[in-house]
């Protein structure tokens, strides 16, 4: 089977044949022969086609700026998209191979706005009156400079603010790009030239539509559906388990759908349904259903997200424990009860997604569902190349990408764009109401304030460097201030040398509330010696004597400093993980031993249990343990 080349060592480009105004997936073009250009793009490179409502947006964008007759130009040609570094949506935008500029979503006026590149502005020239002419005498080299109030003319009619990005003509003919600073009415510096050209741009008078670009592809995309077939094939031979794929309503499970059924008649196609799918999602699988007259196995989460965010906060982007809860707790127990000797699932994960996604194997065992082995067909693929396999095979894919959204999920998926977010409270409002109010009561409890919401702070737990500066900027409070209930570790000894020649170290962990079931569930990292009356527990732990009190003192001896400081970050994780346990169940599975059990609702640990380790690296909840509680005063040690 043909190796492809690792996505990540790839240069960000998208080749375009001129000659025909298509874009390629490879140099040649099927369609004359002749070798693409390329355009250079932003990383990770995963482009895509413009589909209907974005097709509208950025025309619509445009031409509001810079006026009805571009809106003529561009009118019917295909529009590719790629994703670029912003503080939310910030798309490259790319019209017969030209890259004419940047559509963004200002989070502060909740609106998209358009920033032509310099190619962008020599293509519009010709069309738009909104351009500014810049006088003659100006000397050596521009780009970077400065022009003055007196410098420049702005036609009659045409109004500019603060901000706003121009179009500059100069009498030497060149076209080029600037913006207007602060006063530019009365200042020295009225407009900055950001960049300059003497290329003619111009907009390419042959047609493009989709059929055309499949046609110029064909041969690529014949490739690499044999490619991820032949894959597919081996990869079931090897694992000798049951087939079933992972559907999720979005564009690329729907790929794989088809590209399994292609190579075997035997598969389960699963839907997990967290009770928080758009609507139009859960009705598409349904349809799906009826089309392929195959039975799609539904499987719901019992969780109310409202609910549980009460005890967790609302999920966040490196914050995702709703994955956990609504997601993979029911596909473990599906799996469990269904595949006890386990199943090989095809799922359509794609390197270019995310960071993340970019360092996954091709197959994979899953670590929190227990026998399920994940392979992913299109780990290389680009988005533009699954859109060219849709609309090649003609399949119908989630109406929801008609309608603005680049990926599908949950509704209010932290992992989204506030764009998508303002998409979703306009299609459900009702939905969206209950989810902002309980976002807004949460940072009103916390002195976060109403801009923290707004803004999409929630969407954080460590917060980027642009979050970071806006909320500088806009004096907006991050540090939570919680009066009761949250966890934290208030008071960390150094590492010190004891009379016996071992090393302790101790510390506080406030927001304890069931102290006695810990005499339980901290079997998981030693035998624990439980004394009610003293309100303490202690237990040995990888070499380390470990004692916890009822006051949330912790306090750990050990022969190393390093094992002492170790131990205690476990403990603590381990604690939080077991006191914000919501019954997932994942961890039962996942123990070999069977010493994990439900007794009144709570996790039990039996006297089999090893101390393994295995069911806290099931869970997300021990995952994410640190950001329920701030560990950096333990680090530090």
């Amino acid at each position: 089977m043909k190796k492809r080349t690792d996505s990540r060592n790839r240069p960000s480009y998208l080749r375009w044949c001129y000659e025909c105004n298509v874009p390629l997936l490879r140099k040649k073009c099927d369609l004359c022969g002749g070798k693409g250009i390329a355009v250079a793009i932003s990383s990770p490179g995963d482009a895509r086609p413009a589909l209907e409502e974005d097709r509208l947006l950025t025309v619509r964008t445009i031409s509001e700026e810079y006026g009805p007759q571009i809106k003529r130009a561009i009118k019917g040609k295909t529009i590719i998209l790629n994703k670029a570094p912003g503080i939310d949506r910030t798309d490259e935008v790319i019209i017969d191979g030209i890259k004419i500029g940047i559509l963004e979503f200002d989070i502060f006026e909740k609106k998209f706005r358009f920033i032509p590149s310099i190619e962008g502005c020599a293509a519009f020239d010709r069309f738009t009156k909104r351009k500014i002419m810049v006088k003659g005498g100006l000397k050596g080299h521009l780009k970077g400079k400065h022009l003055s109030y007196d410098d420049i003319i702005i036609p009659k009619g045409q109004v500019f603010e603060a901000g706003d990005y121009a179009i500059l003509l100069f009498p030497d003919g060149n076209i080029g790009k600037g913006i207007l600073k602060d006063g530019f009415q009365h200042s020295e510096k009225a407009v900055k030239i950001l960049d300059m050209t003497k290329e003619d741009v111009c907009f390419s008078k042959i047609t493009n539509p989709m059929e055309k670009i499949i046609k110029a592809n064909r041969g690529h995309l014949n490739i690499i559906e044999k490619e991820a077939s032949d894959f597919i094939k081996e990869t079931i031979e090897a694992a000798g388990k049951p087939v079933n794929v992972a559907f999720s309503g979005g564009k690329d499970s729907l790929v794989i759908l088809e590209l399994v059924k292609g190579v075997t008649p035997r598969s389960e196609t699963i839907f997990i349904d967290t009770g928080l799918e758009f609507p139009e999602t859960v009705a598409y699988v349904g349809m799906m259903q009826k089309k392929t007259k195959k039975k799609i196995r539904c499987v719901r989460s019992t969780k109310d997200l409202l609910t549980e965010a009460e005890v967790f906060g609302p999920p966040a982007k490196d914050y995702r424990w709703c994955c956990k809860t609504h997601k993979l707790a029911p596909v473990a127990e599906y799996i469990g009860l269904n595949y006890p000797d386990g199943c090989l699932t095809f799922e359509g994960k794609r390197r270019y997604e995310s960071f993340s996604r970019a360092l996954s194997r091709r197959v994979d065992n899953n670590p929190f569902v227990p026998g399920q082995t994940s392979a992913y067909p299109i780990l290389e693929w680009r988005s533009l190349e699954v859109w060219l396999f849709i609309f090649s095979k003609g399949l119908r894919y989630n109406s929801l990408y008609d309608k603005g959204f680049e990926r599908i999920g949950c509704w209010m998926c932290p992992a989204g764009l506030d764009s998508e977010f303002e998409k979703a409270k306009e299609l459900h409002p009702e939905k969206h109401r209950k989810f902002y109010k309980f976002l807004l009561g949460w940072a009103d409890s916390r002195d976060l304030g109403k801009k923290y919401v707004r803004l999409g702070f929630w969407r954080w737990k460590s917060y980027p460097k642009k979050m970071l500066e806006i909320a500088r900027d806009k004096e907006i409070n991050l540090v939570p201030h919680v009066k009761g209930s949250e966890y934290s570790v208030s008071s960390v000894s150094g590492v010190v040398p004891c009379h016996d020649r071992k090393f302790s170290i101790e510390a506080v962990l406030n927001g304890i509330k069931d102290f006695e079931r810990l005499g339980n569930v901290l079997n998981v990292l030693g035998s624990v010696s439980y004394s009610k009356d003293m309100g303490a527990l202690r237990f040995k732990s990888s070499g380390c004597d470990v004692s916890v009190f009822a006051s949330g003192h912790i306090m750990i001896k050990s022969d190393s400093k390093a094992d002492a400081k170790r131990a205690l970050i476990e403990t603590v994780r381990t604690i939080i993980r077991f006191e914000t346990c919501n019954m997932c169940g994942i961890c039962a599975r996942k123990c070999e031993r069977k010493a994990i059990s439900v007794v009144d609702e709570k996790i039990h640990i039996g006297a089999s249990c090893t101390h393994c380790g295995k069911c806290n690296r099931s869970c997300q909840t021990y995952t994410y343990s640190e950001k329920v509680v701030d560990m950096s005063r333990v680090k530090k040690v």
